[in-house]
């Protein structure tokens, strides 16, 4: 199979579109939480009341915490990736990867080196990214606006080829 060569140089939407994705699930989990916990104590609080006549008011205001709470949490998240993204010189260089059967070719200017197939975690692909996880917190990220359309389906079925079947999370 050939070699998908890519050049990779992420931004400061890539890094944060990226942190998003990773935070979807406890971001969602947590509203759910606020979401429960709000309406479970505003009805003890209102047990006298009519709940008929309620309802409609402790519904709306649940969820208006709920957008609330949302809009800090993206915000937080934000400076947070603001942050790390500004203070981390090697996530802003230039990133050249080569995925052939055998592995992943990296190179920037800090350094080279292969990772095998073998001793990856996991990959998983989203709307916009592919990843390639080495561990739980080390990744190789691959914008997919990097890649070509042919290049992203030619990846998709090196991974296949290469990978376990488990350890991937592919879109198609």
């Amino acid at each position: 199979m050939q070699e998908i060569r890519v050049s990779v140089v992420l931004t400061f939407r890539d890094y944060f579109r990226l942190n998003l994705w990773h935070s979807r699930k406890s971001r969602l989990a947590s509203l759910l939480l606020y979401f429960a916990s709000y309406i479970g104590v505003v009805l003890y609080l209102t047990r006298d009341i009519a709940l008929a006549d309620s309802l409609p008011l402790i519904m709306g205001s649940a969820a208006a915490l709920c957008v609330v709470i949302y809009g800090l949490t993206y915000g937080s998240l934000w400076l947070r990736s603001k942050r790390i993204f500004g203070s981390d010189r090697l996530l802003k260089q230039e990133m050249r990867y080569a995925f052939s059967d055998e592995g992943i070719a990296y190179e920037q200017s800090s350094g080279a080196g292969t990772l095998l197939w073998g001793d990856v975690f996991k990959v998983a692909e989203n709307h916009d990214f592919m990843i390639v996880y080495m561990g739980r917190a080390r990744t190789v990220i691959v914008p997919k606006s990097a890649l070509g359309g042919e290049q992203v389906a030619a990846l998709r079925a090196l991974l296949r080829n290469a990978m376990d079947p488990a350890k991937l999370k592919l879109l198609a």
